[in-house]
């Protein structure tokens, strides 16, 4: 059977259609280098903050209102993070509202959690897994598969809200 998918991310747009077998069981590496390629663009910079606020990257949840185009540092401090346990959340939600993703890997999440440079300890790295098995039983991750991570949905809204908000009160985004 072929599948087709269309990934756009700014000026970045990769079209395949082919295999369903690929979508299956390869589609979270493509997209996580389709994520460094945006990355490496220049549209926005790890660990600056800088991007290029007329980005509009689909999300699964809803508008940009959310801090979509957003680098996982702006989101961190957005966030406060304090702990190695906060990046990881400040990661995932990098993940799942600025890039579109549902699902993310123990990979995917250590890259975004790399790129807030000003964040990012390599004691983060050595942590990992007890970082991932604390959100898990803190119910603000779920393990989708094995190795395959979610936010979980109270996790989602409460950060949805939080980062909104952080928008709102900034005055970059006018409410409806």
């Amino acid at each position: 059977m072929t599948s087709r998918i269309r990934v756009k991310m700014g000026p970045i747009e990769v079209e395949y259609e082919g295999s369903e077998i690929f979508l299956k069981y390869e589609l979270l590496q493509f997209l996580g280098a389709i994520s460094e390629l945006y990355g490496s663009s220049g549209i926005w910079a790890p660990g600056t903050g800088v991007q290029d606020v007329s980005l509009t990257t689909p999300t699964e949840i809803g508008p940009a209102s959310t801090g979509s185009e957003w680098s996982t540092a702006t989101v961190a401090a957005k966030l406060d993070c304090t702990t190695g346990r906060d990046l990881v959340v400040a990661a995932c939600a990098r993940l799942a509202f600025g890039l579109g993703l549902g699902t993310f890997t123990r990979d995917q999440i250590l890259g975004e959690m790399k790129a807030a440079t000003a964040y990012y300890r390599e004691n983060h790295r050595k942590n990992l897994t007890n970082y991932l098995r604390t959100l898990l039983k803190k119910s603000e991750l779920v393990e989708s598969a094995k190795g395959s991570y979610a936010l979980s949905a109270s996790a989602r809204k409460r950060l949805e809200q939080q980062l909104a908000g952080q928008r709102f009160a900034q005055g970059l985004t006018q409410p409806n």
